[in-house]
């Protein structure tokens, strides 16, 4: 039980201890510990094939989500964000200094929930996992824009993925698919964009769907349907601020409903989906949400 979290949630767990008392049982911990207990450690199971698929540029890949999710019993994830877009610590308090690993490694746990998704995916069916959120149609296009936009000179961020959007925007194309939530239909036909999320951010720091939480048992989508290049333009500020549901231009374009359980299959050929960041190619697609996946840990 005490292989995992940090060691003050777990005196306050499994002993009853006061915070004060955890603290204090953390100190006579590290006295031996320190200068001897940890030449007594030996790996975790499967932390090999973790360690392996994080060295392949430190993305959360299908090996490690497997070890993760499937192999491992109450997981514990913690993240340094010094990727290119660190949306899913967004999800978190501002003031969490996730750069700070002595805070990390003193930290505390919380509960958070993961997309599991399946079908054929690039050309083979298989099941993955996604911790933050889906990106398809637009956006999806947009994250391909992305790259290379962050290549040229003083563009990043937020920055690199409006302009993509920009750039995106004059070749405007649509996806056809047909749309299930929870069993019922509630979309066939053009979509501009789709976001099924765990999470509120996407392409660093933009506010796409406003009602995800990643701790909620629940998938937030976004549809956006084919709309005007002029109405997406005076949308487009809201939604990046995450108001867009606020915005009476948006009405009977933009819905945002919850669910647990997601099935997309495009009418026509396969569809190009953006996880995470990484692009895939898929047909048709089921989205399930697992509630309390995962311990993530917030830095103290």
């Amino acid at each position: 039980k005490f292989i995992g979290p940090p060691l003050i949630d777990s005196f306050e767990k499994y002993y009853g201890f006061s915070r004060e008392d955890a603290i204090r049982a953390r100190e006579i911990f590290n006295e031996r510990y320190q200068p001897i207990g940890w030449k007594e450690n030996r790996p975790y199971d499967g932390i090999e094939e973790v360690l392996k698929a994080l060295k392949k540029e430190g993305k959360f890949d299908l090996e490690a989500q497997k070890v993760a999710f499937e192999k491992t019993k109450n997981a514990v994830l913690g993240v340094v964000p010094i990727g290119t877009g660190n949306d899913f610590v967004r999800n978190f308090p501002e003031n969490a200094d996730f750069l700070d690993i002595s805070a990390q490694l003193q930290g505390y746990t919380m509960k958070s929930d993961v997309i599991k998704y399946f079908g054929v995916i690039d050309g083979k069916e298989q099941t993955r996992y996604c911790i933050n959120m889906f990106n398809i149609g637009f956006d999806c296009n947009v994250a391909d824009t992305v790259a290379d936009m962050k290549t040229k000179p003083l563009v990043s961020g937020s920055m690199a993925y409006f302009l993509s959007i920009l750039v995106t925007l004059i070749k405007k194309k649509c996806s056809d698919l047909k749309i299930e939530l929870d069993g019922k239909e509630v979309h066939n036909g053009k979509t501009l964009l789709s976001s099924v999320a765990n999470g509120c951010y996407c392409g660093g720091g933009i506010k796409s769907n406003s009602l995800a939480s990643v701790s909620d048992g629940l998938i937030n989508i976004n549809i956006i349907k084919n709309v005007s290049r002029a109405r997406f333009i005076t949308l487009l500020p809201s939604y990046m601020k995450g108001t867009v549901l606020q915005n009476r231009m948006a009405k009977g374009f933009v819905v945002s409903p919850k669910c647990k359980k997601i099935v997309i299959t495009p009418n026509n050929t396969d569809i190009r989906i953006s996880v995470d960041g990484e692009i895939i190619s898929a047909g048709k697609t089921e989205f399930e949400i697992v509630h309390n996946a995962f311990n993530f840990v917030l830095p103290q």
